[in-house]
């Protein structure tokens, strides 16, 4: 969502710097911990994650991101904290209608300042103001003839010229700070990006959309800049390169993504074009969507230190929770046993996308270990690892194995991958391993393993509805069509992203009577959140010929996965602290482990129980 005002508001505002004003935090480790402002409590529960800008009550159970946090501490609604984060990040919120003539023209123009002022920074690079960069990208290796290519440029340190330039060439001042060109500070406006090397980032229609900015010491931080939010740009969705890389990513069948722009221009000059790199953000659900419409393979081949590992195992859960790929939706209905219709969906056309790591030397990256070595690159990716082999071999570095309390761990860790293996044979030979890597029986293993509940399969093959958005998009439209007691049910707490949450309060303000008619309510819906709406109303159609009470059994099953997937995220953010505090504060967080994975089978079990009267009927 480029247009969304969510998206700039978690970009312009620092989690830290905002819930600190409210409660001091102390850094603990890659997180920042507090007595938890909303409760009363006399040992710390209350973690921030600055990476991700979300936060966590262990003890109240509260949590969530920065309009969340606002809304419980002010006691506002949704709409009342998106308008005092937006005016503390200089975001002007869109009004209705969507998308206007006006706005076509608005980003037309855009484009076409973002691409003139990549030619300007380019012939600044070639200039001689330009000498020391054009050595500093030398040093790093890069040819002529890749600096060409990429178009690489240079912004100098001359307060005023660049604007001078633009604004000559017929742009105003508004364009060079809606394109994220210019900022503003105490002295008036100036070049967002002086003194760095420029890397222009494009979209897969190979246009200008942002920039990356890299300084050219390490003393200067940040290291690398990027363009802020705008209407073109989100960095959340772009990937570097892919403009470049999109024909050998699809003709080879596998995409390669790394950390950087310098590696992306390294292994693009040795002859590997299907590399790309996220903009120094974790891999989203969104680069993998794109991604997996190319290729049925992706290698991660992140950093190889402490950080790249992180952002590894944190791009492996975010492939395991998006929706299948290339799913194709049908309505089907069948007459079950005691003549009730049933089976609302059926997805067919179904492919899993692989997903693998490269395990790079440590200390060097790809630009180092391409440029030493191509053919070193070449048999780094074809032996790269399945994600299981991956985190069994991280398994002794996140986890005791010579205690019980680690080992218990390691095996719930393990066994979650294991687990979404579809062929039997793969899940046996991976239990091997696994008991002999924890040195337990591996028939205790296999009786963990065997998940209380799969995603479901009737007779005619239909499935679950896919995770992720979906997911909570097909609830909240099912628990609309049931009426406001059934929205009443849903807990904002289990959905993961800030839209489903906003999508919930606005229908749970609207609910009236039996029913809402979502496509009625699109004019009176945010911008942003249109889109889900629409997507949200083509459900209906379906739940028209199904009885209440198999339509109220599957939103009870609906709610059951939600809290699943949060209760994951939950364990999954533990591990981490875990990881973090070492025994210092390991008896607390493995308690908390132990508690999580009680809920989790109650969770599950509850779920197949409720498949297993869905089957009888």
């Amino acid at each position: 969502m480029s247009d969304s005002p969510i998206e700039a508001i978690k970009a312009r505002l620092d989690a830290v710097e905002l819930i600190g004003e409210t409660v001091p935090l102390k850094k603990a480790g890659r997180t920042y911990k507090a007595l938890c402002p909303f409760h009363a409590e006399k040992t710390p529960s209350f973690i921030v994650w600055p990476e991700t800008g979300t936060w966590k009550c262990f003890g109240c159970g509260e949590g969530g991101d920065l309009f969340h946090f606002v809304m419980k501490r002010d006691r506002i609604d949704f709409r009342e904290a998106l308008e005092l984060l937006a005016a503390r990040a200089g975001v002007e919120l869109p009004s209705r209608p969507g998308r206007s003539p006006e706005q076509d023209e608005e980003h037309a123009r855009l484009y076409a300042v973002l691409q003139t002022a990549a030619l300007y920074y380019h012939a600044m690079l070639l200039s001689p103001a330009g000498l020391a960069a054009r050595e500093y990208l030398e040093r790093r290796g890069l040819s002529p003839e890749t600096i060409e290519t990429a178009l690489l440029g240079f912004a100098p340190h001359a307060p005023g010229a660049f604007e001078r330039h633009l604004v000559e060439a017929g742009f105003t001042r508004q364009e060079l700070t809606a394109a994220g060109l210019l900022g503003s500070g105490e002295h008036g406006t100036f070049d967002w990006f002086r003194g760095r090397v420029l890397f222009p980032i494009r979209d897969q229609q190979g246009r200008v959309v942002g920039f990356g900015g890299r300084a050219m010491s390490d003393e200067v931080q940040p290291k690398y800049l990027n363009s802020p939010q705008t209407p073109l740009f989100d960095k959340g969705a772009l990937l570097y390169g892919l403009d470049r890389a999109r024909a050998a990513i699809r003709s080879e069948g596998r995409a390669v993504v790394v950390e950087g722009y310098m590696d992306v221009l390294a292994v693009h000059q040795a002859g590997f074009l299907n590399v790309v790199a996220t903009l120094g953000t974790s891999i989203t659900e969104r680069h993998l969507d794109q991604l997996k419409r190319l290729a049925p393979e992706i290698v991660l081949a992140l950093d190889p230190d402490t950080a790249g590992l992180h952002a590894t195992e944190r791009a492996i859960e975010v492939a395991r929770s998006a929706q299948p790929d290339d799913v194709v939706p049908e309505i089907a209905v069948e007459v079950g046993r005691r003549g009730l219709l049933r089976t609302l969906v059926r997805y067919r056309g179904t492919r899993k996308t692989r997903v693998r790591v490269a395990l790079l030397p440590a200390g060097l990256d790809p630009d180092d270990l391409v440029r030493h070595d191509p053919g070193a690159w070449r048999s780094l990716v074809e032996q790269a690892l399945p994600v299981v082999d991956f985190a069994l071999a991280r398994l002794g570095q996140r986890y005791d194995l010579s205690s019980a309390e680690g080992k218990r761990a390691a095996a719930e860790d393990a066994l979650d991958l294991i687990a979404d293996m579809v062929d039997a044979v793969e899940r046996a030979h991976y239990l091997q391993r696994l008991a002999r890597l924890l040195q337990v029986s591996e028939r205790e293993l296999a009786e963990k393993a065997r998940r209380p509940v799969a995603p479901a399969r009737g007779e005619s093959g239909a499935a679950a509805p896919p995770t992720g958005d979906t997911l909570e998009e097909y609830t909240l439209a099912l628990a609309a069509h049931l009426g406001p007691s059934a929205l009443q049910q849903l807990d904002p707490g289990h959905f993961e992203t800030t839209e489903g949450r906003a999508l919930l309060s606005f229908l749970q303000r609207s609910s009236q009577g039996d029913t809402l008619d979502l496509a009625a309510l699109e004019p009176y819906v945010e911008p942003w959140l249109e889109s889900s709406l629409r997507r949200m109303a083509q459900y209906n159609a379906m739940w028209e010929l199904v009885p209440e009470e198999a339509l109220g059994e599957r939103l009870a099953d609906l709610r059951l996965r939600l809290e699943e997937r949060a209760l994951f995220r939950e364990q999954r953010q533990i591990h981490e602290l875990l990881a973090a505090d070492g025994e210092a504060d390991g008896g607390r967080w493995y308690t908390e482990l132990a508690a999580l994975a009680r809920r989790i089978r109650q969770v599950q079990a509850s779920r197949a129980s409720l498949n297993r009267a869905g089957a009888r009927a």
